[in-house]
């Protein structure tokens, strides 16, 4: 129908900070519907996509223990910043589920995508240990910043999947899509040599710090349901992306918030079994 969907965060004269969602016309002239999302803290809206029925997703991170859950298994707020999921329906006017996705150490949403069934795949980064963060495949962070993949269900009631991708340096992923078959296409930035181990160029790295990097997560190469006019095919790729590196990309919002006091500098993540780069 070509209406817009935009997210990011807004200030209010109290100095509160909120995740907000907004939905723009199809000729750009007025705003459909407009939706603050936050409790008492700061909240940051980094990563929008839009299901076929116009519903929204939403990821960012928080720093509010009130922040609000709805239908989500993820009640805690854990660490100083939580990254979070949030889908609002089709007429902006009620959260259909909203949740936290964390650990005790510094977690943030940056790419968010959806699938032909509903379910949610977000990307962004973590300095937060397996034993905080809601991995589901007993990987570890080698205690730095790791790419994190997680998957949530249509319903909102619970995580798919978790885990890291991650080498022996900084690892974040910042954009991500989805296609068909439920594979999850990620991309981001790296400065670990090693995060690559298949073949072919993409597993060089070039010396420069940091290097883009993508990765697909799943073990789906042809569609389950393919019939014999498309076994073999590959599934097309939805582009529900998140933020480039250092770019902002919706109206509103920053690639570079404010730190507040955010992460400090941390070294050392790897690459996990349960979540792989192919």
């Amino acid at each position: 129908s070509g209406n817009a969907y935009v997210t990011g965060y807004v200030s209010d004269s109290n100095q509160s900070t909120d995740a907000f969602v907004r939905k723009i016309s199809a000729d750009g002239k007025a705003v459909v519907y407009k939706m603050d999302i936050g409790g008492s803290n700061e909240d940051y809206g980094y990563g929008i996509a839009v299901d076929r029925s116009g519903s929204a997703y939403i990821t960012g991170y928080t720093r509010s223990a009130n922040f609000p859950v709805i239908g989500t298994g993820v009640t805690t707020h854990k660490g100083e910043d939580d990254a979070f999921v949030a889908m609002v329906n089709e007429a902006g006017t009620d959260l259909v589920y909203s949740g936290y996705i964390g650990g005790e150490g510094y977690d943030r949403g940056y790419g968010i995508a959806v699938d032909p069934d509903g379910n949610a795949y977000i990307t962004g980064y973590t300095d937060s240990g397996a034993e905080s963060f809601p991995e589901t495949d007993e990987s570890a962070n080698a205690g730095s910043n790791d790419a994190f993949v997680a998957k949530v269900n249509k319903d909102g009631t619970a995580l798919a999947y978790a885990g890291y991708l991650g080498g022996g340096g900084d690892d974040r992923g910042n954009g991500i899509a989805v296609d068909r078959c439920g594979n999850a296409f990620v991309t981001g930035q790296t400065s670990s040599p090693a995060l690559f181990t298949g073949d072919g160029g993409l597993a060089t790295f070039t010396g420069s710090d940091p290097n883009a990097f993508v990765a697909k997560i799943g073990d789906n190469s042809v569609c389950p349901d393919a019939g014999p006019s498309d076994a073999g095919s590959s599934c097309n790729v939805t582009p529900e992306a998140g933020p480039p590196v250092d770019a902002p990309v919706d109206a509103g919002k920053d690639a570079n918030p404010p730190q507040l006091d955010g992460p400090p500098a941390l070294d050392a993540p790897h690459i996990d079994a349960g979540v792989k780069a192919h």
